[in-house]
């Protein structure tokens, strides 16, 4: 199976956990805690297998030519921490996430000064 979230952001702020640790959550605790899949289970499931099904090109495997779009965590340590009653609550262990080859966030802080616009951008899906 492939591994994603429904969670959607709302603008007055109401987000279930999961839009903060589904992702995380799978490699804490699936992986490293329960011993459920390998590793490289899991980052295919939330990566590689998502962009596949849905027709992403040039996403989801690290490939010369493909978009550079990489989480750098610390498996041994990363953990999420959101829950229904403060769901604002960013994982921990997550260093460095890069999106189209820029950084967004670094030691494990979101980049609040992007030089020119945000990097991400909507994919469609393509049968």
């Amino acid at each position: 199976y492939m591994m994603g979230s429904d969670g959607i952001y709302h603008e007055d702020g109401a987000v279930h956990p999961r839009q903060y640790g589904s992702g995380v959550r799978l490699i804490g605790r699936c992986v490293r805690d329960w011993k459920l899949f390998s590793l490289e289970d899991a980052v295919y499931k939330l990566s590689g297998h998502p962009a596949a099904r849905f027709g992403l090109t040039q996403r989801g495997r690290l490939k010369e030519g493909n978009f550079a779009d990489l989480v750098i965590f610390d498996a041994a340590t990363v953990t999420d921490h959101a829950t229904y009653l403060a769901p604002h609550q960013r994982a921990t262990g997550v260093n460095t996430v890069i999106v189209n080859g820029r950084p967004i966030v670094l030691q494990g802080e979101p980049v609040t000064e992007l030089a020119g616009p945000y990097p991400g951008r909507a994919l469609c899906f393509k049968a």
